[in-house]
């Protein structure tokens, strides 16, 4: 019997497409879970270098796990540059979708 998975079309790339999409989701998923944390309701330049940060020591620190530890797996610098690409694209929609909250100037008189 032949497995759904055997049913997918494969194409060259098409892991470094999975990486990007599974990035992208997850940096949006990390704004939004510290948008909600904060109670805010648009992003702010903080939260956006905390996602950024986080989502590229993730990425170094699997493909590093995947270079060391796995006898079935390889670590490969394209993947890590997928995941950032992911991680830009997933940010750079929550921007335009959610917006960027501007610090508020204070005059002193």
């Amino acid at each position: 019997m032949e497995s759904t998975v055997e049913k997918v079309p494969k194409f060259e790339g098409m892991d470094k497409l999975v990486h990007t999409g599974f990035f992208f989701v997850f940096s949006i998923l990390l704004c939004r879970g510290f948008l909600s944390n904060l109670g805010a309701n648009s992003i702010q330049i903080s939260i956006f270098f905390k996602v950024l940060l986080i989502s590229l020591v993730f990425a170094l620190f699997t493909e590093f796990l995947q270079y060391t530890c796995f006898t079935y797996r390889s670590g490969d610098w394209w993947d890590v540059f997928a995941d950032s690409v992911g991680t830009g694209m997933g940010l750079f929609a929550y921007l335009v979708l959610v917006g960027i909250k501007p610090k508020r100037m204070v005059v002193e008189q």
